[in-house]
C-alpha cells in the first residue's frame, strides 16, 4: 500500500508549492522527508535479494538508473520546451543558461547543493534537489549497509548539532547528507529486521529518538530566538519542525503499509506518484503565464495526467526490464 501513500506525498509537495502552509507549516517539507524514508526501506530490501549475485552493484546501479532516470529525462525535456515556449517568469529559470547548467540538470546530483554552487537559479526541474540526494545515498548504500546503525548515529548526531542552531539548519536537516541520512538508514533499519518483531523494536525505538528531538526543538526554540534574533529570522537558521513530524508520521505509516498487499489503484497511484513529483513545477509556470492563477484541483489534476501519460510511454517499458531483470536473478 506504499503506492498510495507515495501518491499523497507527491500531492502534498505540490500544494505546497502553490502557498498551501496549513498551520503555518510545510507540508512539502514533510513529505519530502518521508520520501527519504521510504527509499532507505525500498532500495536496502532490494539490496539485500541482490548482494548475493555475482556482481551486486551492476545489478543494484542498473536498477535504480532505470528507476530514476528515464521518467526524469522526459520531464527534463519537457522543462525545456516549456522554458523555451513559455519563458516563465521564475527565480528557478533566472540565470543565464550554460554548459554548467546544462551539466548540472542532467546529472542531478549537484542539484542539493544549490547553496554552494547556485544551481537552482537554473534548474529546469526545481524539485530534483531531493533526487540528487537520494541518488548519493543509492551510490553509497552498499557501504552504508556496512554499518548502519554507525551511519544513522553520526548522521543523527550533525542533525542535532544543525537542529540547536550551530549550523544552518536548513541545510543539515533536510539538504545535505550529513545531516539526513539518517532517515535514509531509519528506513533501511526497519527493512533489514530479521523477524516482524523486531522490526517493530526498531520502529519503536527509532521513533522515541524522534520524538524526544522534537520536545527539545521546541524547548530550545524560544531560547535560540532569544540569544540570537537576527539569525532565526533567517531561514536557514530558522526552526524545521516538519522534519521531525513527518518521521513521526512516517515511520508507523511505513512499518503499517510496507506488509499489505497492493491493489491495483494502489499501484497506479504509485506509478504516477514520481512523476507528479517531477513536473508539477512546469505545469505550474504553464497555469500561470496561460491563465494568471492557479486552480489547485485543476492543478493536481493535469499534473497527474501528464505523469500518467510520461508512466505509461516512458516508465512503464523501464519497469518492465527492471522486474524482468530481477525475475531472472530470482530464478537463476
Amino acid at each position: 500500500m506504499l503506492g498510495t501513500l507515495r501518491f499523497l506525498l507527491a500531492a502534498l509537495v505540490a500544494l505546497s508549492h502553490i502557498g498551501w502552509l496549513p498551520l503555518g507549516l510545510n507540508p512539502g517539507n514533510a513529505a519530502v522527508v518521508v520520501f527519504y524514508l521510504i527509499s532507505g526501506y525500498v532500495v536496502a530490501g532490494l539490496w539485500q535479494r541482490l548482494k548475493e549475485e555475482a556482481n551486486p552493484l551492476r545489478l543494484f546501479y542498473i536498477d535504480r538508473f532505470l528507476r530514476i532516470y528515464p521518467t526524469y529525462f522526459i520531464v527534463l525535456v519537457l522543462g525545456v520546451l516549456v522554458y523555451v515556449l513559455v519563458k516563465p517568469e521564475t527565480y528557478y529559470l533566472s540565470d543565464t543558461p550554460g554548459l554548467k547548467q546544462l551539466i548540472e540538470n542532467i546529472t542531478i546530483v549537484p542539484l542539493n547543493y544549490y547553496m554552494f554552487n547556485g544551481s537552482d537559479r537554473f534548474v529546469f526541474i526545481p524539485s530534483a534537489w531531493s533526487l540528487g540526494t537520494e541518488v548519493q545515498f543509492y551510490l553509497l548504500l552498499p557501504l552504508l549497509l556496512r554499518f548502519p546503525r554507525s551511519v544513522f548515529a553520526l548522521s543523527l548526531s550533525v542533525g542535532v548539532i544543525a537542529q540547536l542552531g550551530f549550523i544552518p539548519r536548513d541545510w543539515f536537516t533536510y539538504r545535505l547528507p550529513p545531516g539526513i541520512f539518517h532517515i535514509f538508514m531509519a528506513g533501511a533499519l526497519l527493512a533489514t529486521a530479521s523477524t516482524s518483531r523486531e522490526r517493530y523494536l526498531r520502529a519503536g525505538v527509532i521513533w522515541v529518538i524522534y520524538a524526544t528531538l522534537l520536545v527539545l526543538l521546541y524547548i530550545d526554540g524560544p531560547l535560540l530566538a532569544h540569544r540570537e534574533p537576527e539569525l532565526y529570522v533567517i531561514g536557514m537558521w530558522s526552526r524545521n519542525p516538519e522534519m521531525l513530524i513527518g518521521l513521526l508520521l512516517g515511520i508507523p505509516a511505513l512499518v503499517w503499509l510496507a506488509p499489505m498487499k497492493p491493489h491495483i489503484w494502489d499501484q497506479r497511484l504509485g506509478d504516477i506518484s514520481y512523476g507528479l513529483f517531477l513536473n508539477h513545477f512546469i505545469v505550474l509556470w504553464c497555469m500561470t503565464a496561460w491563465i494568471g492563477s492557479v486552480n489547485w484541483f485543476a492543478f493536481l489534476a493535469i499534473s497527474s495526467l501528464v505523469s500518467f501519460c510520461s508512466w505509461y510511454s516512458v516508465d512503464r517499458p523501464s519497469h518492465k526490464l527492471r522486474y524482468s531483470l530481477r525475475k531472472r536473478i530470482t530464478a537463476a
